[in-house]
């Protein structure tokens, strides 16, 4: 399976390596190479993806760390090693709020930068209407028309 696996994430068919990855998982729960190919895969997807596909893999990250901890036989090594990548999964998942955080600014920003354009085009729409009115009130003193406006 794990050649399996290798294949499809080599060829960058994600969709096929996640499927492999996972079921290799919960197909072999104490095997630590599986689980840390399929991990690992995980963790590079939540780096180099779009943040709404990264909050996905993350959380499928969480769960391949959940189900191998809780069922791998402990011992000393396999407790750093859960920690380790708990440690590792913790500081993407701050790096992906970061960049969140950063979208959202960058949205507020262009929405802002939007509305100054069309508040300033508002103004120049206003400063013409107001310039028509006195044109016409100047023009219209001398007839007696009545302006209303």
């Amino acid at each position: 399976m794990l050649g399996l696996f290798f294949e499809y994430k080599n060829a960058g068919k994600i969709k096929q390596a996640l499927l492999v990855g996972h079921n290799m998982v919960n197909h072999n729960p104490g095997n630590v190479e599986m689980f840390e190919a399929y991990f690992d895969y995980l963790i590079s997807l939540v780096k180099s993806s779009e943040i709404e596909k990264s909050k996905i893999f993350l959380q499928q990250a969480s769960g391949a760390l959940t189900f191998f901890s809780e069922n791998v036989v402990l011992d000393k090594h396999y407790v750093e090693l859960v920690l380790n990548k708990e440690n590792e999964m913790n500081s993407v998942a701050d790096d992906l709020y970061q960049r969140q955080k950063m979208a959202v600014r960058e949205s507020v920003e262009q929405e802002v930068l939007h509305h100054n354009d069309v508040l300033s085009l508002l103004e120049q729409l206003l400063e013409k209407i107001q310039s028509e009115q006195n044109r016409c009130a100047m023009a219209c003193q001398g007839c007696g028309a009545i302006l209303l406006f």
